[in-house]
């Protein structure tokens, strides 16, 4: 029995043993732990304490760049109060100058304008003397001259207007010319068309006409009569005629008119025009 108790004893001792074995461990697992946090702590604490030296290092070089920065500018005021007193003694060193170039221009101008007068009125004193004496030389000359100087002008106005009389006879003669060429120029224009309008007129006319067979010659027919032609438009050379039934032909110099034999010549008669054939005269 004792032995028994001994033993249950000693079991459960090596239980509790067992339990804080077990409680060791894990309070050993959370001191790595601890310790994992810290180290990890003391590797911030390092990166934070060279971060806060890289600052302290680099507020010491913007501290010297300020420093440098205040001397440049201190340098800068100074030169440039400098570069001012140079500027201000510069521009009253030209104002002088100007003053000085003003004056001297002012006393050229003065001294210009007393040699200009001067000059003047010497040029005035020799011009007086040389129209004075002129003058007396043209009063005797102009009674000499006025007998010449009247046929001169006499002249002159004959001459005038023989250049008048002359200037209207060309005028008159351009505007002839110049009504001649548009007259021919109107007179080629109209006769083409009309020849147009007559050729247009046949075609439609042969259209409309049905052929018809010949007639079998039996007897020599009479010589027809002479058609009745006159002049509708002209021009040099060129002119159209119509017949009595409103048909008109275009014809020139050379050409042969129906019953009336070969053109001669077309002229002008007057306001009119003629075509002259071997036959006779055809006219408007």
């Amino acid at each position: 029995m004792d032995e028994y108790a001994l033993i249950q004893k000693l079991t459960e001792t090596l239980e509790q043993i067992r339990e804080q074995i077990e409680e060791g461990r894990q309070q050993s697992a959370r001191l790595s732990q601890h310790i994992g946090q810290f180290e990890q702590t003391s590797a911030s604490l390092e990166s934070i304490r060279e971060s806060v030296a890289r600052f302290i290092r680099t507020s010491s070089d913007v501290s010297g760049e300020m420093t440098n920065l205040s001397h440049t500018l201190a340098k800068a005021e100074q030169s440039e109060r400098s570069r001012t007193l140079d500027f201000d003694a510069t521009v009253e060193r030209v104002g002088k100058a100007a003053m000085a170039v003003e004056n001297a221009t002012r006393q050229r101008i003065r001294v210009s304008l007393l040699w200009t007068a001067a000059i003047a009125l010497v040029f005035a004193l020799i011009v007086g003397g040389v129209a004075f004496f002129e003058g007396r030389a043209t009063g005797l000359a102009v009674g000499l001259a006025t007998t010449q100087a009247k046929a001169f002008d006499e002249g002159r106005n004959q001459g005038f207007g023989e250049g008048v009389a002359q200037g209207r006879r060309f005028e008159g003669d351009f505007q002839k010319n110049i009504a001649d060429r548009l007259n021919t120029i109107l007179g080629k224009v109209e006769g083409e068309m009309i020849e147009r309008r007559h050729r247009e007129n046949s075609l439609d006319e042969d259209r409309r006409t049905p052929k018809t067979a010949a007639k079998p010659h039996s007897q020599p027919d009479a010589p027809s009569p002479r058609p009745a032609y006159h002049v509708q438009a002209a021009a040099s050379g060129i002119a159209i005629l119509q017949d009595s039934s409103g048909n008109s032909i275009r014809v020139e110099n050379g050409e042969t008119v129906p019953g009336w034999g070969i053109i001669s010549a077309i002229t002008q008669d007057g306001s009119g025009w003629v075509v002259h054939t071997e036959h006779g005269n055809i006219r408007e």
